[in-house]
């Protein structure tokens, strides 16, 4: 019961942090994946894309978060139980899972991230997300910010 409390807490702060961020006008594109699974507090997904380090989380300023430039998502649900919408090229704040998840990044590194997206068993609405994995890639691996995300494929029509 606790857990399932401070998981909703913690889901609650993300989210009034993190809104803004998925817009319907947002979307993200090359280098993604999504993988859903049905968890005991929920259903999960977990997107992999990649990214420049834009800063990271600093004591001595409160409101430093571990932020990203990343490429876009074009498998991007905001809804578990919606087709995808995709999410643009952004800065984004991943929420480490743990701490040791960002050891060893420094700001201006490039970067592949694994992010759990946790969404409402009931509804499917987003609860939260949270970066469990971050992987430096090679300084000269090329990024892709310029182009938007595909637009989603139509909805099939209801019979």
């Amino acid at each position: 019961m606790a857990r399932n409390l401070t998981n909703h807490i913690l889901a609650v702060g993300l989210l009034a942090g993190g809104v803004v961020a998925f817009s319907p006008l947002s979307g993200c594109r090359k280098h993604s994946s999504q993988v859903a699974s049905e968890v005991d507090e929920g259903l999960i997904a977990d997107f992999t894309v990649r990214g420049r380090v834009v800063d990271l989380p600093d004591p001595a300023r409160p409101a430093s978060d571990f932020k990203v430039y990343h490429e876009p998502i074009p498998s991007w649900k905001r809804n578990h139980n919606q087709p995808p919408v995709g999410m643009n090229a952004m800065q984004m704040p991943f929420p480490p899972a743990t701490p040791e998840v960002i050891e060893g990044v420094s700001v201006g590194d490039i970067v592949e991230i694994v992010f759990r997206v946790s969404y409402d068993a009931d509804d499917g609405s987003l609860k939260g997300w949270k970066a469990i994995r971050v992987t430096q890639l090679p300084a000269d691996t090329a990024l892709v910010f310029d182009k938007p995300a595909p637009a989603p494929a139509p909805a099939p029509a209801p019979e």
